[in-house]
């Protein structure tokens, strides 16, 4: 339940072998619901798994999209139908998560951003050329961008929304095995 759980505060949901995961529950901040259920994940320094590939080709081989490169949107916005990897590839930016409440949170590059369906985001600030791939799970309908209050069939999309089912850095080989793992 979310009683057990530190909403609001970043811990740990990894560290071994030089791989470290942190997690942040974010409890409802309306009009952006959140998620009630899933944390946003935050990869820390993930190039020792990504040096000498093609990152985008990587990302595609464990089933999420071609990426996109860009920023992140300096409004809080959502989707609610799909989880949202981010993989920054230069500089680094201050990007707020959960509304304009939530917590500030520095993307370096290397560092890869899990965002849960309904977990609202904002890019505050950038530093140096910053840039991220972007990409969602293959399975994936046509994303949906939200930016208010979501109607009861959003909030149910938010709800039933499955958890990725490969990682997109590690496909089917991470080191802490499913993605439930870290929640």
């Amino acid at each position: 339940s979310m009683a057990t759980r530190a909403v609001g505060q970043i811990e740990s949901a990894w560290n071994k072998s030089g791989y470290v995961v942190n997690r942040l529950y974010l409890a409802p901040s309306p009009p952006f619901p959140n998620n009630k259920k899933f944390p946003l994940l935050m990869y820390k320094n993930t190039t020792a798994v990504t040096q000498d590939q093609d990152t985008k080709k990587l990302l595609v081989s464990n089933g999420w999209k071609e990426p996109w490169i860009w920023g992140v949107y300096e409004y809080q916005h959502y989707h609610t139908n799909t989880w949202e990897a981010l993989l920054c590839i230069s500089g680094s930016a201050r990007v707020q998560f959960g509304g304009p409440e939530g917590n500030v949170i520095l993307i370096e590059t290397g560092d890869l951003v899990l965002i849960p369906p309904g977990v609202a985001h904002a890019q505050v600030e950038k530093h140096g050329e910053f840039a991220l791939y972007g990409t969602y799970p293959t399975y994936a309908p046509e994303v949906d961008e939200l930016r208010g209050e979501p109607s009861e069939e959003q909030l149910k999309n938010i709800e039933n929304c499955p958890v990725p089912k490969t990682d997109p850095l590690w496909g089917d080989n991470a080191p802490w095995g499913k993605m439930e793992e870290l929640f």
